[in-house]
């Protein structure tokens, strides 16, 4: 997709998750169609779910092995620069990187690089030492290539400063937050999904993934009667957390909603009583987080 601008000049940003449902990606779509940008995106989904927003995605199968879902993304990458030509490259995660910084350097134009987690840190793959030795090699080889390198917040920068030998001066301060709302018409949670009147309201809101603490929310809730539990998006840990539900008899009590569209989200913050974000300290990205 590409969204015209006003200031003559146009971006690539390329993101191997749905960009519609990644507030970070889409706050940076948007952010740069404000300031004149012409936007093309590469934005990709596997899951079964409506595409979200305005930002067109391919869906990709994860049928078969890890090695055909990549090459599957890494074609449609290397369609999209071959036959298209940008202002500037960003490239949203470490996958996009080594294509985004090879077409850049080709064209001579800036490439900026998303390191939007400490991903040779990643806490899903605390377990599997060859994919992070592998990212560890692919950051490694291209990230001083990257004019400018984006970070959630500055203890992140200094790792990767410490890691690779990089200046202070690299780097851009992006944090995630959400844009300004003057007016959020929350929702009845209790009513929507049938928690008891007077019940307290717990959400959490992510990718449902290892380490960020919902087994252990989970357990908490079995002695919190009073409580109910609204957990929002999804993610590869969804259906073991199902059947924990099921086991320990929470199923009246905790809702899994899927993935909502970003524009609903804050309606179904500002509803909840309690926010719950207990991320574990099982890797260094998510010690920084």
């Amino acid at each position: 997709m590409s969204s015209k601008g006003t200031n003559g000049k146009r971006v690539l940003i390329s993101f191997l998750g749905n960009i519609n449902y990644d507030t970070r990606a889409r706050n940076l779509y948007f952010s740069l169609l404000e300031l004149g940008y012409e936007v093309d995106t590469l934005s990709f989904d596997w899951y079964d779910r409506p595409q979200g927003g305005p930002v067109p995605v391919t869906k990709l199968s994860k049928a078969g092995s890890s090695l055909f879902f990549y090459l599957k993304f890494a074609l449609a990458v290397k369609l999209k620069l071959i036959f298209n030509k940008y202002d500037l490259y960003i490239a949203s995660d470490i996958y996009n990187l080594p294509f985004l910084s090879f077409f850049a350097k080709f064209r001579s134009k800036p490439l900026f690089y998303d390191s939007r987690e400490l991903f040779k840190y990643l806490a899903g793959l605390k377990d599997k030492q060859k994919i992070q030795s592998l990212l560890a090699t692919v950051e490694n080889s291209f990230i001083k290539d990257c004019d400018r390198i984006i970070v959630t917040g500055m203890m992140d920068a200094e790792v990767l400063m410490e890691d690779y030998g990089l200046t202070p001066e690299k780097f851009i301060l992006l944090r995630n937050l959400p844009h300004k709302v003057n007016t959020i018409t929350p929702l009845n949670l209790r009513s929507k999904y049938g928690f008891p009147e007077g019940s307290l309201v717990l959400i959490y809101q992510g990718v449902i993934l290892k380490g960020r603490g919902l087994p252990v929310l989970l357990q908490a809730l079995k002695k919190l009667e009073h409580c109910c539990l609204v957990i929002m998006g999804d993610g590869d840990m969804r259906g073991e957390l199902e059947m924990m539900v099921e086991r320990e008899n929470l199923k009246t009590r905790v809702v899994f909603t899927g993935t909502i569209p970003q524009d609903e989200i804050l309606s179904y913050t500002a509803a909840a009583d309690i926010g719950c974000t207990l991320i574990e300290n099982i890797s260094k990205s998510y010690y920084y987080a």
